[in-house]
């Protein structure tokens, strides 16, 4: 099994190894037609400039929620990337 593989919820996988930093959460509002459809995200930044958005998007009432499961995805990978540096 190659470790330096992470799966990301979408099933995306990324290398450990490639990844310069991972960004704080942010709060997107992003979908300006639809004021109650928001989203949560986080950056994935590359050694080589790509960068990836996570994110889980959220109806008005439930950003709570979607904060909570983003906030255990972005943590997870924050852990398998420390483990993987000290290796």
């Amino acid at each position: 099994m190659d470790q330096d593989l992470y799966t990301l919820p979408n099933k995306e996988k990324i290398r450990l190894s490639e990844i310069y930093k991972i960004d704080k959460m942010k709060d997107r509002g992003e979908y300006i037609h639809n004021i109650y459809l928001n989203k949560w995200s986080f950056h994935i930044i590359f050694n080589n400039g790509v960068i990836i958005d996570v994110e889980e998007p959220y109806y008005y009432s439930d950003w709570g929620d979607a904060r909570n499961k983003l906030e255990k995805t972005r943590n997870d990978l924050i852990h398998a990337f420390e483990n993987y540096k000290k290796k």
